[in-house]
């Protein structure tokens, strides 16, 4: 569950909202909290914590511990269940190798990757993978390619994603 969803949705003043970070705290790592220690730990009387339950629209402390609880492991399972292997059947046998071959063709020339929105935390692993290769890669924007200094064999390698946008090959 997000703190910051929960404090603007139900507009929760700056202790309610530690309140409630300590009790999703708890609730994150597992550990059992009682109404006393909540309020000892936020500096607060039982009575704010059992305002702050009923605000969030529970019945009291041990509905919305319970709810809480409950939502973690309904998000837990959820995670738990996603099957990867699915991202990888999108991509046949044949082409992935044809990758690998083109990698390893150009193993001695700079290999320029670049990855926009969440595919830079894709481009910037496959960089780190190629440099334990021994292979020289470099993670950057699309704006570095466009500076020249490429090769007549520069080609481009478009991973699977949100958009079908193409820098373009020289």
């Amino acid at each position: 569950m997000n703190l910051i969803d929960l404090s603007k949705r139900h507009l929760l003043n700056e202790t309610e909202h530690r309140v409630l970070e300590q009790i999703l705290d708890a609730v994150e790592h597992d550990t059992k909290i009682n109404i006393r220690s909540v309020a000892q730990q936020s500096y607060v009387s039982t009575t704010t914590v059992i305002k702050l339950s009923k605000k969030l629209g529970y019945q009291g402390y041990s509905d919305m511990i319970y709810s809480l609880r409950r939502h973690a492991e309904e998000e837990r399972n959820a995670a738990a269940g996603i099957d990867l292997t699915s991202i990888l059947e999108t991509v046949d046998e044949a082409r992935i190798e044809a990758f690998a071959n083109e990698i390893l063709r150009c193993r001695d020339n700079c290999i320029f990757i670049v990855g926009l929105g969440f595919s830079t935390i894709a481009s910037s692993y496959f960089m780190r993978r190629l440099a334990t290769l021994g292979i020289l890669a470099y993670d950057g924007a699309p704006v570095d390619m466009m500076r020249g200094g490429f090769h007549a064999g520069t080609h481009e390698r478009q991973l699977p994603g949100d958009t079908d946008r193409r820098i373009g090959s020289v």
